[in-house]
């Protein structure tokens, strides 16, 4: 009788452990759609990095590359998403311009590098500025699928 009465307890328990853990995944799953925004990915790497025991100078320094990478990139994430509606409605016409829909994809393309480039650096200045282990702990820490 007693059994019966501690199955549910446990099942419960079991239940509320991995419904936290699958809740934890979740927050640090840092998905838009089917890919990460770049915006969001370099904002919760300095999330992270702020966690660690750094200066007063090392935080002025990643405020900065909030400044200076994170709000440009979701701007041109912004733009990037444009682009893209853009060349598809072009070639949705049945009697689109090939000229059109080629220059609206090497907007969109431009684009795209640009946004690259911009994560790029500012992930470099992030591990500048804690450090190559501490990088490595917080990249690390990153769910990106």
């Amino acid at each position: 009788m007693k059994r019966l009465l501690y199955m549910p307890v446990v099942l419960l328990l079991f239940l509320s452990i991995s419904f936290a853990q699958n809740s934890l995944e979740t927050r640090q799953n840092i998905e838009s759609g089917l890919t990460p925004l770049m915006s969001k990915v370099l904002n919760l790497l300095i999330v992270k990095a702020k966690t660690f025991d750094l200066t007063e100078e090392q935080m002025k320094r990643l405020n900065l590359v909030q400044e200076k990478y994170v709000f440009p990139l979701a701007e041109k994430e912004a733009e990037n998403n444009i682009s893209r509606m853009m060349v598809i409605k072009i070639i949705q016409e049945p009697d689109f311009d090939p000229a059109e829909a080629k220059k609206a994809s090497e907007k969109l393309k431009q684009t795209a590098l640009e946004m690259s480039y911009t994560l790029i650096d500012g992930l470099v200045e992030i591990r500048e500025i804690i450090g190559l282990e501490n990088y490595s702990i917080i990249t690390s820490r990153v769910k990106i699928h």
